[in-house]
């Protein structure tokens, strides 16, 4: 059963980040760690049926992740892979460059 969770839950991960890649930044309504973050919600439910206590969390993770009771969700890239920080870091700076450069030139900003 973990092992078809897990399968799913990556499929559906990468699915859905092909397709948020695909489109055009102001088309874009999330980001790529959120989509990792959403993907606590089948194995909390799992934990959840089979009566496993969540830990006990701080204010910071309880008000910013309210539905990732199991603190399985990262909070940065780091808590994926190290040597993700950067590239995140740095998708995250060309996705606000190319909206505000695309702003200006709409004499928006």
């Amino acid at each position: 059963m973990l092992d078809a969770m897990v399968e799913s839950e990556s499929e559906r991960v990468l699915s859905a980040l092909a397709e948020l890649l695909a489109q055009d930044v102001d088309r874009q309504r999330t980001n790529p760690l959120s989509l990792f973050r959403d993907a606590v919600a089948a194995p909390t439910a799992l934990l959840r049926s089979i009566g496993a206590p969540p830990p006990l969390a701080d204010s910071f993770t309880s008000e910013r992740f309210p539905e990732d009771v199991y603190q399985l969700g990262p909070a940065a890239w780091s808590d994926i892979d190290p040597r993700l920080r950067e590239p995140g870091l740095a998708w995250g700076a060309w996705k606000a460059m190319t909206v505000l450069r695309r702003r200006h030139e709409e004499g928006l900003r």
